[in-house]
C-alpha cells in the first residue's frame, strides 16, 4: 500500500467520524426542538381553555412523526357545551399557530373520572371567624 492511498483512506474514515457526529447532532436538535413546540402549544392551549372556561381540562400535545398534531384531553363528557367549547378553543389556537384555516389536528377526547373532578373541585369558602367566634362576612 502506497502513503498516497493510506491518506486518502484516513481521510474518509476522519470525514465520516465528522459526519456521523454532526448527523447526531442534528437529529438530536430536531428531537428537541419538537419537544419544545409540544410543550408551548400544550401551554397555550392551557392557558386558552382556563382563560375561557377555568380550569375543567388539562390537555396534553403531541406532535406525531408525520406532521399531524395530537390533543388528548379528559373531559366531562356529560357536559356538552363543555367538551364543545374546548374543541372549539383547540382548533382556533390551533389554525391561529398554523397559520391554515384547517389544521392538522386529531383531538382525543377521553372520559373524565367523576371522583378526581370532585376532588379538585375548590372547597367552599369558609367564613371567617374573630377570636371570640363571631363571624365576620
Amino acid at each position: 500500500m502506497n502513503l498516497q492511498s493510506e491518506i486518502v483512506g484516513a481521510t474518509v474514515t476522519v470525514i465520516g467520524v465528522f459526519l456521523a457526529i454532526g448527523s447526531l447532532l442534528w437529529l438530536g436538535r430536531r428531537i428537541e426542538e419538537r419537544r419544545s413546540a409540544g410543550i408551548a402549544r400544550q401551554i397555550a392551549l392551557t392557558d386558552a381553555i382556563h382563560f375561557e372556561l377555568g380550569a375543567v381540562a388539562a390537555p396534553e400535545v403531541r406532535k406525531a412523526w408525520l406532521g399531524a398534531w395530537t390533543v388528548s384531553i379528559a373531559v366531562p363528557l356529560e357536559r356538552e357545551g363543555t367538551v364543545g367549547a374546548i374543541v372549539r378553543i383547540a382548533h382556533a389556537l390551533f389554525s391561529t399557530l398554523d397559520r391554515v384555516d384547517a389544521p392538522r389536528i386529531r383531538i382525543v377526547l377521553a372520559p373524565q373520572d367523576q371522583r378526581l373532578a370532585r376532588q379538585a373541585a375548590p372547597a367552599p369558602a369558609r367564613p371567617k371567624l374573630t377570636r371570640a367566634g363571631a363571624q365576620l362576612s
